[in-house]
């Protein structure tokens, strides 16, 4: 395990108490994939951000080693979740789409409609 991955993580969990959930998994690939490392800040950040008290859950596709999912955990959920998810997707685009030009890798955000505890 790469001890930066670790300190990008804590250094996320620090900034944003609480509202992050992973596994060590996704050190495991964030070790692997530099350009997802250098990515996943700015998009959390754009998250959060734009949806406000959220919670993600960060997680490997389990089909896809290269794909890094975030859902998004909301405290309600209601007619509006998908189009502020759309919304958030829209804003990150270039981000997303940047990740996906080097080694086929994909951040893919979502929801899982989750509890929000």
């Amino acid at each position: 395990m790469c001890k930066l991955n670790e300190n990008l993580i804590f250094a996320l969990e620090e900034k944003y108490p609480d509202r992050l959930i992973y596994d060590e998994n996704v050190l495991v690939y964030l070790n692997r994939y530099e350009e997802v490392k250098n990515t996943l800040p700015k998009i959390i950040a754009s998250i959060f951000d734009k949806l406000g008290d959220v919670k993600l859950k960060l997680a490997i596709d389990n089909e896809n080693e290269k794909e890094l999912e975030i859902y998004i955990r909301f405290p309600n959920y209601d007619d509006n979740t998908l189009t502020k998810i759309g919304e958030v997707i829209e804003y990150c685009a270039d981000d997303l789409l940047e990740v996906s030009k080097k080694d086929e890798n994909w951040i893919h955000i979502t929801t899982d409609f989750g509890d929000y505890k």
